[in-house]
C-alpha cells in the first residue's frame, strides 16, 4: 500500500509540532504501508526552516522509513490572518500547480489533513487528477473555528468560501477521518444529501518516548508546566493571570510555559512588564525531548479559550503527552468530552478563570505526593488503553485498506469530470 498524506504542518520528531502522521505512518510501516507525507518547509510554531538549503525548492528526506517531501512555502506564522491566508494559498498552489510531487511512487490512495482546508483541497485535487481514492482527516472544524474564535461573521466573504469548500470536501472523500469524538453527526448534517462515511481516529502517543513514569521531585517548589502552541486558541493570558495571584499570595509555585508561537513574545513581555517573576518561559523542542521536559513538572496544564466551537470535543497532543507523563493535569476546556475527568487524571475547571486555576493548582500542591502519583498513573493507563500510536496506527492502516479495496464509494465523485484525462501532477 502507497499513502500520500498532504499536511503542510507535519514535522518528524526531530522538530517541534504535530508529529501524529510521521507516528502513524511509522507504524504502518510495520505492517506493510509505504508512505510520503508532503508538508511546508517552514515549521508552524517557530516560523522557521531548517529543511532547506537556500535556493531550493524542495527536499526529499527520510526519517525512520518515513519519506517527507519538503515544499517551499510562505510562512504561516503570524498573529495576522491575512499572513496565514497566504501561506495556505501558497502550499495549496505548490501542490496543484507545481511538478514536484512527482518525484514520488504513484500512490493507491491521498490523504488530505485540514489543520487547514486548503491543504486538504490540493489533496482531494491531486487524488482527482491520479484517480485514486481521497481520505479526508478533519482536524479543526471550518469555517466554525474562525467564527468563534477570530470573532468572524458568518457572512464574511472568505467564510463564505470557506463554507462552500467544507462541503465540497465532505460530499468528495471517500471517506473522512475525525479527530473530534462529537463531529461525525456535524459532518453529516453539513453533507447532506450525499451520505459520507466516517470513522473516529483521535490524536495520540508515542508512548516509546516516554519513560516508565516516576513521581515528581520539586521539592518545595511546585512547577505547573504548560507546553505547546503559544497561539489565538491556547488561552494563555489566563496562565499569567493565575501566575500574579499566587506571586501576590506567595504561594512558591513557578509557572513554565514551554513551546513557541505567534504570541509568545507578546506573553514574555507582559510578565516582564508585570513583575511576574514566578514565571519562565523555555524554547521549543524536538517531539523527541518533550517527555524530558514534562518529567520536571508536578502538575499539567491544558488551556483552550472558552469557545463552543471545542464543544465536539478535543484532540490535542500535547494532552496525551501530558497523560504519558503521568502527573496530574487542570483541564481548562468548554466541552462535554472531558479525557482528564474520564481518566481521573487531574481537575477539571472552567476556561479563562484565573482564580479557578489558581485554586485548583493550590488544592493538587496541597495533596499528598501519593495522591498526585495515582491521578498520574490514571492519565498513563488511559493513554495506553485509548491512545497508544501502535493501537490508533492499526485503525488508521485498516481504514485504509477498507477504501482501497472499496474503490469510490462516493457517488458524489462518480461522475464525468473523473473520467475527464488530466495532466499529471
Amino acid at each position: 500500500m502507497r499513502v500520500w498524506v498532504v499536511n503542510q504542518f507535519a514535522v518528524p520528531p526531530t522538530q517541534s509540532g504535530g508529529t501524529r502522521h510521521f507516528a502513524l505512518a511509522k507504524e504502518m510501516g510495520k505492517l506493510g504501508a509505504e508512505t510520503s507525507i508532503i508538508a511546508a518547509d517552514i515549521n508552524y510554531h517557530s516560523g522557521k526552516s531548517g529543511v532547506l538549503t537556500e535556493g531550493a525548492r524542495y527536499r526529499l528526506q527520510e526519517h525512520e522509513g518515513v519519506e517527507f517531501l519538503w515544499l517551499r512555502s510562505v510562512s504561516s506564522h503570524s498573529e495576522s490572518v491575512l499572513k496565514r491566508v497566504v501561506g495556505m494559498f501558497d502550499f495549496w498552489g505548490r501542490i496543484v500547480f507545481g511538478r514536484t510531487v512527482q518525484r514520488l511512487s504513484a500512490p493507491d490512495v491521498i490523504v488530505g489533513s485540514s489543520p487547514q482546508p486548503f491543504a486538504a483541497f490540493a489533496a482531494a485535487l491531486l487524488a482527482k487528477r491520479l484517480k485514486v481514492p481521497f481520505v479526508l482527516e478533519v482536524r479543526d472544524m471550518w469555517p466554525d473555528s474562525l467564527i468563534e474564535l477570530g470573532g468572524y461573521s458568518k457572512f464574511h466573504p472568505f467564510i463564505l468560501m470557506l463554507s462552500m469548500l467544507e462541503k465540497w470536501l465532505y460530499r468528495h472523500a471517500d471517506r473522512i477521518v475525525v479527530l473530534l469524538e462529537g463531529a461525525q453527526a456535524e459532518i453529516a448534517r453539513t453533507a447532506a444529501p450525499v451520505e459520507v462515511a466516517t470513522e473516529w481516529i483521535p490524536n495520540g502517543v508515542d508512548l516509546s518516548l516516554f519513560p516508565v513514569p516516576t513521581p515528581s521531585n520539586n521539592g518545595a517548589n511546585f512547577v505547573v508546566l504548560y507546553a505547546g502552541a503559544h497561539g489565538l486558541a491556547n488561552g494563555l493570558d489566563t496562565f499569567l493571570d493565575a501566575a500574579r495571584l499566587c506571586l501576590e499570595a506567595d504561594d512558591n509555585v513557578t509557572f513554565r510555559l514551554v513551546g513557541d508561537g505567534p504570541r509568545k513574545a507578546g506573553l514574555e513581555k507582559r510578565a516582564q512588564d508585570e513583575g511576574l517573576t514566578n514565571v519562565e518561559f523555555r524554547a521549543s523542542v524536538a517531539k523527541s525531548g518533550v517527555a524530558g521536559e514534562l518529567v520536571q513538572a508536578d502538575a499539567f496544564y491544558m488551556p483552550l479559550k472558552n469557545s463552543p466551537v471545542f464543544r465536539l470535543g478535543i484532540s490535542p497532543n500535547k494532552l496525551f503527552d501530558y497523560m504519558a507523563a503521568a502527573r496530574p493535569i487542570i483541564f481548562a476546556v468548554n466541552t462535554e468530552r472531558d479525557p482528564v475527568r474520564e481518566a481521573r487524571a487531574g481537575l477539571s475547571i472552567e476556561p479563562e478563570d484565573a482564580e479557578a486555576l489558581a485554586e485548583s493548582i493550590g488544592v493538587l500542591k496541597g495533596l499528598t505526593p501519593e495522591a498526585r502519583n495515582e491521578m498520574g498513573l490514571n492519565a498513563r493507563q488511559y493513554v495506553e488503553a485509548k491512545h497508544s500510536h501502535t493501537l490508533l496506527a492499526q485503525k488508521f492502516f485498516h481504514m485504509l485498506e477498507g477504501v482501497i479495496e472499496s474503490g469510490r464509494p462516493n457517488p458524489a465523485r462518480a461522475n464525468k469530470a473523473d473520467a475527464a484525462k488530466e495532466p499529471a501532477a
